[in-house]
């Protein structure tokens, strides 16, 4: 080991890693320089399945920060300094890869480190059938630090992928996915403020189950259910017809710039914007009844989502 940390030789290796979800094997060559050129590593990750759960659940810390804040944005400083300390060539092939909201299949991608950059992409995977492509930058050179992604599904099957995550009662449909976007700062805060770019939803016929409203606060996931499935003795999961969710974010203010969502009963129509910087929420919204018989009472007028993203309240739009 001394020798590893010490001396200028290649050193060549090859680790199968085995745990309760997840068998890969890592393989390459680390290349130590000598002066102050950080070191060289070069690897192929194979394997047929990897679950990265276990290592990005950070919710019990993400709860604390959020109650004592009201912030879902940290400030806390990112580790980018670490993309300074390593030069990386590696390819990613893996069978099936486990997020904490994203199953993905057949996953392929090079990773490239230098010189302080991280280029993750151009990845390709399946998602519930459906097609996946993404491209994450980091340049840690910048100063600040700038981060850039885009990410495009189509067709993705949501109640196939979801139930690959044990999600089985959070939402049915095909839906297609886009997002364009880039942010700089040293934080979450930072980058979240800062940031431009556009993310937009599409689904066709589907349904939402208590997990999908359970996203959202206890009392606005009530106000919400009777909002979308104000019926009785409707099951637990919410039908809808269509769904479209556009956001279009100009320096930190994210524009709701289109969003319709039609069910059996209603067509429910929204625009606002969210000050990510300071995480303040300013939704409007409208329901309208699609049926003439059905009552839906105070349900027909408008509605407002503001507070913060930490602590949203919903109320009736006087």
């Amino acid at each position: 080991l001394s020798d590893l940390l010490t001396s200028s030789k290649d050193w060549a290796f090859e680790l199968a890693i085995k745990a309760e979800r997840s068998e890969v094997t890592l393989a390459g060559r680390l290349q130590r320089s000598s002066g102050d050129a950080p070191p060289r590593l070069e690897a192929t990750i194979k394997g047929p399945r990897l679950d990265v759960r276990p290592w990005l659940s950070d919710a019990p810390e993400a709860d604390a920060i959020v109650q004592k804040t009201n912030r879902v944005f940290p400030d806390t400083p990112l580790p980018f300094d670490l993309l300074h300390g390593l030069e990386l060539q590696a390819d990613i092939d893996i069978q099936e890869l486990l997020m904490p909201h994203m199953a993905l299949q057949n996953v392929k991608t090079p990773i490239q480190i230098k010189e302080g950059r991280l280029d993750l992409g151009p990845a390709r995977a399946s998602a519930g059938g459906g097609d996946y492509q993404a491209h994450f930058k980091i340049d840690a050179h910048a100063k600040p630090p700038k981060m850039k992604t885009t990410l495009k599904i189509n067709q993705m099957n949501a109640g196939l992928m979801l139930k690959e995550l044990g999600l089985d009662n959070m939402m049915e449909g095909v839906v297609d996915f886009q997002a364009d976007l880039e942010g700089q700062g040293a934080s979450m805060a930072k980058l979240m403020g800062s940031l431009n770019g556009h993310a937009m939803l599409v689904s066709g016929e589907g349904r939402l189950g208590k997990l999908f409203f359970g996203l959202f606060d206890e009392g606005i996931a009530s106000q919400m259910i009777t909002l979308f499935n104000p019926l009785e003795g409707r099951s637990s999961m919410t039908p809808i017809e269509c769904l479209v969710i556009r956001f279009d974010s100009t320096g930190g203010v994210a524009r709701l710039s289109q969003m319709i969502w039609v069910t059996p009963d209603s067509i429910i129509v929204g625009g606002g914007q969210i000050d990510l910087s300071t995480e303040k929420i300013d939704i409007g919204i409208q329901p309208t009844p699609k049926r003439g018989t059905i009552s839906l009472g105070i349900l027909t007028k408008p509605f407002r989502l503001g507070g913060t993203l930490g602590k949203p309240a919903m109320q009736i739009d006087p």
